[in-house]
């Protein structure tokens, strides 16, 4: 048998059933279970929220308003979060921590 198979080319319940001595009526109410489960998590799902997109006519407006300049450095829990150009090394580096790991303060 190859390891990989489409669904279609095998019934699960008997080879389930044959690989774990349970009988089709324990694995059909697990099936029902799961289906249920299924059912109950799609209707908890919540609605996406629709993504804002990038706003550059607001950038000024916004850095006004969370004083934000470039350079800035936050930490959030074990991840850091800066402030800066992504192609510039030196931002890279002060971000990823690479002076703190130099010794480098």
């Amino acid at each position: 048998m190859a390891d990989y198979m489409p669904a279609s080319e095998y019934d699960l319940f008997k080879r389930a059933s044959a690989a774990w001595g349970l009988d089709a009526d324990t694995l059909a109410a697990w099936n029902d279970d799961a289906a249920n489960l299924r059912e109950m998590l799609a209707a908890q799902t919540p609605a996406p929220v629709a993504d804002a997109g990038p706003q550059l006519d607001r950038a000024e407006e916004l850095r006004e308003k969370w004083d934000v300049q470039p350079g800035d450095l936050w930490a959030l829990g074990e991840h850091r979060l800066i402030c800066g150009d992504c192609t510039d090394a030196a931002v890279v580096a002060r971000v990823m921590g690479v002076a703190t790991l130099l010794g480098r303060p």
